[in-house]
This record gives C-alpha cells, structure tokens and sequence, in this order.
C-alpha cells in the first residue's frame, strides 16, 4: 500500500501559513501506458458499507487552512487569501468544461479518482488513515479546481461511463486517472481499462470545405457532424436560433452569463478560413470567430457591440496575450450591425494575415512574431458570442463598452457562412482511405513533427507570399485589451475557448499518447 507519501505531504505543509503552487504530476506518455499495463483487472466488489465520511475531507494545513484551499491556490492565477487561508479573488478555469470563474464560490475540488469508486476497487479494505490520505492527497493528480456543474455530473462514475466535455483535456483526464488508481493499488473494469486506453487524435479537415447556416437547422445531420454546440446551448436551443428566413443562424443573449458556442469537430494544420457574420449590437456584447488549438494557442477577429464600423483581431500563444502587441482595430466604411461581413484568417508557417471582405488589413511574419511564439498546433475553428457582466475585470468592462442592457434584448448576432481551407501541414498527397488526422502528444515541439495519418507525401512548405495590406486600412493597435485566459469570469464564458495552466502543467489536447 502506497500511502506513507500522502501521510507525510499532508504533514509537512503544516508549516505553510499560506498553501503554494504544487503541481499535480500527471504523468508522461510513456509512464501512462506503462502504469495501465501494470493495473490489475478485476470485478468491483459492492459498495455496500461505502460512505463518504469514511475518507475523511478536508484536513486542516494550518489554522484554517485546509486541502480544498491549498488546491484553489495551486490551480488559480493570481489568488489572493486572507488570513483564514479563504480566496478572496483570482481567477480559475475549469480544466473539465473550459469555464472561467473570478471567485471561488462556484468551484468543486474534484476527487479525480471519485472516493465511492475507490472504495469498490480496493480502498473497502484500508484502514481510515489510509482513506484520510487518499482523500486529501495534493501529490499526485487526484484533486482538481473544477465548476461545480461538471464535478457534480461527473459524481462518482469512471472514464467507461463519464469524460469531461472539454475534449482536449481527456488525454490528461485519463492519465491521471490512471497515475491515482496505480499508486494506491486500485483495481479497474475491462471497460475501464478500455476506455484510458486510447485518446482520440484530432480529425483533420484535408481539403476545402464550407458550412452554409442559411440552409441548416437544429434536425440538419451535417451540422451535428461539422459542428458540436456547447451544453448550456443545446439544452436551451433558443440561444441557437435558425428560424432567420434563410439569414443563417442567430447566436442569441438573453442573461447575463449566455455564451452560445460552435466548435468543429475537425482542425486544420495551416489554412485560411473565412466567416461571413453579423454583430451584435451593444454595450458589453462580444461576437468571434476564433481558431483554437489544444495547447491554447488562438487567433480571433472579434466585433464588439459597442462600436460600429470596426472589428480587432487577436492573437494568443500558450493562452497569454500580449496586450497591444499583436492586437489591432481596424475600421470599416460599412456598418458591422446592419449587415454581413466576410472576415478571414490565413495561417501558415511564416505568415499570419488578417482580411476583411477579401481586403488584407494586417500581416504578421515569423520574426515579428518570435518563432518560439508562433503558432503551430492543429486548430479549430470556433464561433460565438459572449459578455462581460458585474463581476468582470473593470478592464474588461472598460474594453467592452460598459455593461450590457439586458432588458433591451435579447442581443443577437448572426453567422451565414463559414469557409475552410486546410492546409494539412503541407502534406501535398493522401493516400486515399479517406482518413485524416493530427497525432502529436504533450512533447511535441513544431509543426513539422507532427505526424499526419492519412498522409502519403509531405516534402514540406513551398514559397508563399500573401496579398498586399490595404494602404491606408485604418489599422491602429487596440487601446484596451480585455484580459487573457485566466483573467476572466464565469459570467462571459468566453465562448469556453481558453484553456489554463494546472499549476505548472499545461492543459494540453494529447493526440496518440496510449497508442501503441
């Protein structure tokens, strides 16, 4: 039995009168397989006698402060206690749903291995202090800062039967899993086992194509195959709302806190990708159209509702932006409320450009941005909208136009079409099984090795040279900024597109990394 480690942690950050940073340790690649390997298959036993106040949580460091707040101070950024160890500020992101919090109050710290599941794979037969360690363990990957929605729907079931619904955090999910369940000597489930087994790659878009929302619907089985909707809007479909007279499909606000999302379901390794889109109108209201990558790397247009005639793009690396450093307003001569505008990304290995209606507006080249910061993991693309609310950073607030008039709404914006380019890496053959995807793990370093499935001949990147930026295109960096990943709120979601660091772990989207 692997306890006497966990006894000792809990012991020695006594001394701490305020709990440190620790990371959780997840484990590599490698380390993953080689630990599931070695994981005993067996039966659950009942879980008869099982009751949580038989793990008992949560031991007291110092004062009081206990494990649920050295694990906010760990996973928070910028979190500030008060003498009773409480977090009276910081920010979060939950690594399950991709959710952004300014306070702790809507927060579960999550058993990664739930207590009642541990219980019927082994921790029926230990002893209290043994179940006390298990519960409060902050060495390992067994305790997470989480929204209490997703730690609540999760409750006690295994990978079999629940996953996250950030889909680039089940690779981390399933290796930690398997880490906590190694080192306590748990048992686990053929279907189980199955489940840790293997992290699905990302699909590759491979080729052109485009998604046209004047002729789609909520019955439509191509836009369930192109697109997943985040769950807050699939169980409220009015926030996604079709019924435009063939406009395309509203992404509606009615309160404080609605962010309806769209995001592929595939990723391109380079391209261009064009969304033709309507904002909407009003203070505090954010419309976006965003590529995304696993590791947090990001590039958006993004129209604020409070300004006509202008739209600003953004580029995150690792989920930090660098204010006014690669962020720019642009000016329109035509209305960005009153009716559809085109507005492009072109991604490649040595230019990043901006376009509106087929105009380039900005050109960012390799160098101008450094090579260690630019961006080169598969994407995907995201569309949605989002607001700030009372509990935003006044920055963000300030950078919005004011807080929203909700009794003026609802507030909608409106997306009619999408066009995709992928450049697939530069792969210039496939081998024809119609299979495509992007196989890369947290190691990965540059674009060129990540390997491509499906592709047959890849001799690399030819020459390319974009259009000319527009003389005289009304560029100007943007004044304010809104704050980065980890400097949001629950209340504007932000379309769930940024991730965080775990302590000094990055939240990263695992390709292959159990495949043999």
């Amino acid at each position: 039995m692997k306890i006497t480690a966990a006894l000792s942690l809990v012991a020695s950050v006594g001394v701490l009168a305020v709990p440190a940073p620790l990371a959780p340790g997840v484990p590599s690649k490698s380390a993953a397989r080689s630990l599931l390997n070695g994981l005993e298959v067996a039966d659950p036993i009942s879980g008869d006698g099982y009751s949580r106040t038989k793990f008992p949580t949560w031991d007291t460091i110092k004062g009081t402060c206990n494990t649920r707040e050295f694990v906010l101070k760990r996973d928070g950024k910028n979190v500030v206690v008060n003498d009773d160890c409480v977090a009276e500020s910081g920010s979060w992101v939950s690594p399950y749903d991709g959710l952004r919090f300014d306070g702790a109050s809507k927060l579960d710290i999550d058993h990664m291995v739930p207590l009642k599941n541990a219980w019927i794979s082994g921790a029926a037969n230990w002893t209290t202090a043994e179940r006390r360690a298990f519960a409060n363990d902050v060495t390992r990957p067994q305790l997470w800062a989480v929204s209490a929605h997703s730690n609540r729907s999760k409750s006690d079931e295994s990978p079999d039967e629940w996953k996250p619904d950030l889909k680039a955090f089940w690779c981390t999910y399933s290796k930690s899993w398997i880490q906590v369940k190694s080192h306590y000597d748990l048992t686990i489930t053929d279907d189980e086992k199955d489940a840790l087994s293997n992290c699905p790659p990302d699909p590759a878009f491979a080729n052109k194509t485009s998604f046209d929302f004047t002729s789609s619907s909520w019955d439509d089985e191509h836009f369930a195959a192109f697109w997943a909707v985040d769950n807050s809007t699939a169980e409220d479909k009015k926030c996604l709302d079709f019924g435009t007279d063939g406009k395309g499909v509203a992404m509606g606000m009615f309160r404080t806190g609605d962010a309806p999302t769209l995001a592929s379901n595939k990723y391109l390794l380079f391209g261009k990708v064009s969304v033709t889109m309507q904002a909407a109108k009003g203070a505090g209201l954010i419309t976006a159209m965003v590529l995304k990558s696993d590791s947090g790397d990001e590039i958006d247009w993004e129209l604020l509702g409070a300004y006509d005639n202008q739209a600003q793009s953004n580029y995150f690396f690792d989920g930090q932006a660098l204010f006014n450093t690669y962020n720019d307003t642009y000016t329109l001569q035509t209305s960005t409320f009153d009716g559809p505008q085109t507005y492009t990304v072109e991604w490649t290995n040595q230019f990043l450009s901006f376009s509106i209606n087929d105009t380039v507006r900005r050109i960012w080249y390799l160098g101008e941005i450094p090579a260690e910061k630019w961006p080169q993991m598969p994407m995907q693309v995201k569309l949605g909208v989002w607001s700030v609310g009372n509990k935003s950073d006044p920055g963000t607030i300030t950078w919005a136009g004011g807080l929203p008039d909700w009794e003026a709404g609802p507030h909608k914006a409106l997306f009619s079409r999408v066009e995709i380019q992928d450049y697939m890496g530069f792969c210039n053959e496939t081998d024809g099984s119609g299979r495509a995807e992007y196989q890369y793990d947290e190691r990965t370093v540059g674009w060129e090795k990540i390997r491509i499935a499906g592709c047959k001949a890849r001799p690399g990147p030819e020459l390319q040279t974009p259009s000319p930026v527009e003389s005289g295109g009304g560029v100007r960096p943007s004044e304010t900024r809104a704050p980065g990943v980890d400097e949001g709120d629950e209340e504007n979601g932000a379309l769930a597109m940024r991730m965080s660091r775990m302590g000094g772990v990055v939240v990263l989207g695992l390709a292959w990394f159990l495949a043999v």
